[in-house]
């Protein structure tokens, strides 16, 4: 059974993550602002869970990033929720952080001394002509993204996100 203490100084007890978000959908219509944006924190800490951090592990940090908001909070600067989003997200990022700061990296895995050309050659010619002039243009030709935003009329940004996307295609087809 987990625990969790509002600034309020009510601690919630909770058997799993369903009891939880029945509390605090009960305690909507509250007067105190952290108790009424408890689903808001359980939303923003749901949206960072994955199989690595589950969504218990994350409630915890995503309350404290609540409750650091309410501390901090400025109504002339931001509406509370926009304010909260970025504390919590923050305090999960930093949870998530200090968690990985203890996984053990094997060193001894040995590191290829060359790279075969050709094979990467073979696997950019199974690419569609327009995939293929990209990653040659970021990787072979040492173009900006910003010169390129231009030739392809797409962002910078969404340039970087089309070469994340060929990029994984490339792992894939690699590995077949």
């Amino acid at each position: 059974m987990k625990s969790v203490t509002l600034t309020t100084g009510k601690v919630f007890f909770s058997k799993n993550i369903q009891h939880f978000i029945k509390e605090a959908k009960r305690l909507r219509d509250s007067d105190d602002i952290v108790e009424r944006n408890l689903l808001f924190a359980v939303k923003v800490a749901s949206n960072m869970a994955n199989s690595t951090n589950t969504l218990d592990e994350l409630l915890s940090p995503a309350l404290e990033g609540l409750t650091e908001a309410k501390d901090s909070y400025n109504p002339k600067r931001a509406k509370f929720t926009t304010w909260a989003y970025f504390k919590i997200k923050g305090k999960i990022l930093k949870y998530i952080q200090s968690k990985s700061e203890y996984i053990e990296i094997d060193n001894n895995i040995p590191e290829p001394d060359y790279i075969d050309t050709q094979w990467v050659r073979e696997l950019l010619d199974l690419l569609p002509p327009q995939e293929r002039e990209l990653i040659d243009d970021i990787y072979y030709k040492d173009f900006s993204y910003q010169d390129l935003s231009s030739k392809y009329g797409i962002t910078g940004v969404g340039l970087k996100e089309k070469e994340k996307r060929i990029i994984k295609k490339l792992k894939i087809i690699s590995n077949l």
